[in-house]
């Protein structure tokens, strides 16, 4: 492959920047988190119910 037809490797999106002192993220990045944290918090209380914690 010639060298003028090689393009670059895309950065990726940033899921989140600093501005003003405050986190911001993307809608996408938001989502996903909450989403984690949802399926921890449902781990912990089985966990609580079954008495293993």
């Amino acid at each position: 492959m010639p060298p003028s037809e090689i393009n670059p490797t895309p950065k990726p999106a940033r899921c989140g920047g600093l501005r003003g002192g405050r986190i911001y993220f993307s809608r996408q990045t938001e989502r996903r988190l909450f989403f984690i944290l949802t399926l921890v918090m449902l781990a912990l209380g089985l966990l609580f119910q079954l008495r293993v914690l």
